[in-house]
């Protein structure tokens, strides 16, 4: 139902594009912190949906809800339904909800097409005489809707309405903005006025239907050269229409991550204003969410596309959008339409159904965390890496990768030396890697398991929660207890002295410097009485970041009783807190992070300050970056 947002016209876009790319990942600034409302079930299956043309769109409704798919939405046509004036048809309408919801999907209602009778367009302005009766038809919709056997509670009123372009985009199903092309009468305002008298009518038939503004699209402005107005929502809440929605509404591609950031930054400019307009946080909706595999033949869009390119960003915009709390989230589309979105190919299915890697990476989201619910990002993990922590049951698992080509190696802890974790990629592959063994990219056993983290997501789970069990000393003599096989890339800065072997109760909270001038702050959970033994390697300066021993049994899983591996750090400043206790339970402690400065190439002069000889021969793959991850996981 949506229009492509990336097309020839976008010239400015591609000019930005070209300037501001070697910025990376800081092109839009910070990553903003997710905000709102908690979603009603934050649960990722149950957020998870996917944009359908019903009835069935070619058979592929059973095959998408196979794949995990709860969400869908439903087009019903006010012309088709409301034949004349009080005159109701609801055949087509009946068939296309029922048919969704006998296939399990739960559906968010669009109402859009004005009958010639009510108005001179099909999406936009009415006719004075019918805006109550566009009212009225609202409440029967709802009363019919929202009660057994539908039981719908989401309705939303058009598609994307900032749509200037009444002449070229009536299809997109909204045309209420103003621009060149617009309709007669159009405005964010005559909008709100037609939510002010629908609003009351709908919750008059049920108090308990939520009204959603129709699909914003929020992007291609028509200063930019695309058919959308840039000040239809600051009309639209000027007039008041932010007090006649329940729900936020809008849509998100791919291709204008460089102006957002990310999803959860357009989620936040949105609710910023309804905020300010409104007085009120409202729950927030995303009815497409998309990026396609090709464009069409002679597109001036500079951007590259792929099937591999789609299946990444499949990972990448759940897992953004269940951190912004948002839902429902729909993907655009589930089968191949190119005549609906302007010649690109966005479904996750090609038109023959067969399915793209896209639709196997969706499918392996909700397998991976289809009841997982958001514990904290992980910030500071290292330079472009972006890592998200998963409550999934009773364990975590992390969702992370990089925005760069080039693979920065992260070190997961395990627990104690030969423990293991578990990955699985964008495809559903899963690996199981060994502290020391094959996949392990340091290649010794050493409490921790390093990966390859790159552009491909992973998903990361079975490492066990850690505590830590030392107060470093300003200085120190370690004795390294293996032969180091790393080159630093950090420069030391301090040199804490461990104790050999001891008995510890955690309680600071480390603030670490690794080796790129990096910092970890591990939050216990409890108290921990550990024997802590130094690892001292001349790779990276090493961490502060005890670790819990339990039995490896190939995917580890939780202990109540742990032995910490003390790793020191060279510059640590203790922060007293509460004493700490190990626990079982999946109950999740806070994640610390690390702060990674890399040095622009692999021989940095390491501080005089270690008295440890680094080894001459680097082992790392494929990049000689590196930063260490403490993902308490559990």
């Amino acid at each position: 139902m949506s229009k492509h947002k990336q097309q020839s016209w976008t010239l400015v876009v591609a000019i930005l594009l070209v300037l501001l790319a070697p910025l990376g990942g800081a092109l839009a600034g910070p990553r903003p912190a997710p905000s709102g409302p908690a979603a009603p079930d934050a649960a990722a299956q149950a957020a998870m949906g996917m944009w359908l043309l019903w009835p069935d769109d070619g058979g592929s409704g059973p095959t998408v809800r196979g794949a995990g798919a709860t969400w869908t939405r439903v087009g019903v046509s006010w012309a088709g339904t409301e034949t004349s004036p009080g005159v109701y048809q609801w055949t087509s309408a009946d068939k296309r909800v029922s048919t969704a919801i006998g296939q399990g999907y739960k559906v968010v209602l669009t109402v859009m097409s004005n009958p010639t009778w009510a108005a001179a367009t099909s999406c936009g302005p009415l006719y004075p005489q019918h805006v109550a009766t566009y009212a009225n038809f609202m409440k029967e919709v709802v009363a019919r809707y929202s009660a057994a056997p539908y039981n719908l509670r989401y309705f939303e009123l058009g598609n994307e309405p900032d749509n200037a372009d009444a002449a070229g985009h009536a299809w997109i199903g909204g045309c209420w903005g103003k621009g060149p092309g617009q309709a007669a009468g159009a405005g964010g305002d005559k909008y709100a006025a037609l939510l002010k008298s629908a609003y009351p009518a709908m919750k008059a038939a049920n108090p308990n239907a939520l009204v959603a503004i129709g699909g914003l699209a929020y992007d291609a402005w028509v200063d930019e050269g695309g058919p959308f107005d840039r000040y239809f929502l600051d009309d639209f809440l000027a007039a008041g229409g932010g007090n006649y929605i329940d729900v936020i509404n809008f849509h998100f591609y791919e291709a204008f991550s460089y102006k957002w950031g990310w999803v959860v930054g357009k989620e936040q400019d949105l609710q910023r204003k309804v905020r300010a307009a409104t007085g009120k946080t409202k729950p927030i909706m995303l009815t497409e969410l998309g990026s396609p595999s090709t464009k069409p033949a002679g597109s001036g869009d500079p951007s590259v596309y792929s099937e591999d390119l789609q299946a990444r960003y499949v990972i990448k915009g759940f897992t953004h959008s269940l951190a912004g709390g948002i839902y429902p989230i729909l993907w655009f589309q589930g089968v191949d339409r190119p005549s609906s979105s302007d010649g690109y190919a966005y479904g996750l299915l090609r038109s023959n159904l067969t399915p793209k890697p896209g639709f196997t990476a969706y499918r392996t989201f909700v397998t991976e965390l289809g009841d997982a619910s958001l514990a904290a990002e992980v910030t500071n993990v290292g330079k472009d890496i972006e890592a998200y922590r998963f409550a999934a049951g009773t364990k975590a698992k992390t969702v992370i990768w990089r925005e760069t080509e080039t693979p920065l190696v992260v070190a997961f802890p395990v627990g104690s030396a030969g423990g293991s974790l578990r990955y699985v990629n964008k495809l559903g592959a899963a690996t199981v890697v060994a502290d020391g063994g094959s996949g392990d990219q340091d290649g010794a056993r050493d409490g921790s398991v390093s990966l390859a983290i790159g552009p491909d997501p992973l998903i990361v789970e079975g490492i066990p929660a850690t505590a830590p069990t030392a107060t470093p000393t300003p200085s120190r003599t370690p004795t390294p207890t293996r032969t180091p096989t790393r080159t630093p890339t950090l420069a030391a800065t301090a040199t804490p002295t461990p104790t050999p072997s001891h008995t510890a109760t955690a309680t600071a909270t480390p603030t670490p410097s690794p080796t790129v001038t990096a910092s970890a702050t591990p939050t216990p959970t409890g108290t921990s009485t550990d024997t802590p033994t130094p690892t001292a390697t001349a790779t990276e300066t090493p961490t502060e970041t005890p670790t819990d021993t339990p039995t490896p049994t190939g995917t580890p899983t939780d202990t109540p009783t742990s032995t910490a591996t003390a790793t020191e750090t060279p510059t640590e400043t203790p922060t007293p807190t509460a004493t700490a206790t190990d626990t079982p339970t999946a109950t999740l402690s806070p994640t610390p992070t690390v702060t990674e400065t890399p040095s622009p190439t692999p021989t940095e002069t390491p501080s005089p300050t270690p008295t440890e000889t680094p080894s001459p021969t680097p082992t790392e793959t494929p990049s000689p970056l590196r930063v260490f991850l403490p993902l308490f996981l559990r």
